[in-house]
């Protein structure tokens, strides 16, 4: 059966006042790393990615099978792509920052706090819940099986089925279908993470912060 995961990210940035940063209206960010291929499919047809090409609003991102991606969205936020994986770019909110929506597959959100920037308030929705990030970097994909959110850094809110859990950092939760509740938090253990990065990142630990 084809379990597909779809999610909204609503990313909240603060705007430096006399920032000299302007980008084009459909501009989203950029692509900082990628292994093996990838594209972006827009009104316009669709385009192969690489290092430093642009990513646009409205663009639907798709990685190849044994392929990865990073991309820097604004100035802060960074998100890392598994193999397998569709993600929709949407057009930025007033003063919410992004959209996205997880078609398929997993992925490493990290909202990198520098001088000038604010904190990142997040909110996925998905057929599994309402995730409410604060500040953060998390994980999300399928993981055992189920949708799995594991918490590195910050706070996150899982609510689905009438009931919400609250992730601190080093704790996950899994949503085994949509309709169910998340199960309680828990620590999950060093190999299952080390499985979750590695699927995304195609290395077992937390990429550097830079």
């Amino acid at each position: 059966m084809d379990r597909r995961f779809f999610v909204m990210l609503v990313a909240s940035v603060s705007t430096c006042a006399g920032s000299a940063v302007v980008l084009a209206a459909d501009a989203a960010g950029t692509v900082t790393a990628m292994t093996g291929k990838a594209v972006a499919i827009s009104s316009e047809g669709e385009r192969a990615l690489a290092p430093g090409a642009a990513i646009r609003n409205g663009d639907e991102i798709t990685t190849a099978a044994a392929s990865r991606l990073t991309l820097r969205l604004g100035r802060s936020t960074i998100v890392h792509l598994g193999p397998a994986t569709r993600l929709k770019v949407e057009p930025h909110l007033a003063e919410a920052g992004g959209v996205l929506e997880l078609v398929d597959g997993s992925m490493l959100y990290d909202h990198v706090r520098s001088s000038g920037s604010g904190s990142s308030n997040a909110l996925i929705r998905s057929p599994y819940g309402l995730i409410a990030v604060r500040g953060t970097r998390f994980w999300a994909g399928p993981s055992k099986g189920r949708f799995g959110i594991f918490l590195d850094h910050g706070r996150v809110d899982v609510s689905a089925s009438g009931h919400t859990v609250r992730l601190t950092p080093g704790l996950g939760t899994d949503i085994a279908w949509p309709g169910d509740a998340p199960t309680a938090p828990r620590r999950w253990p060093a190999a299952r993470v080390r499985e979750a990065l590695t699927q995304t990142t195609g290395r077992p630990r937390m990429p550097s912060r830079k």
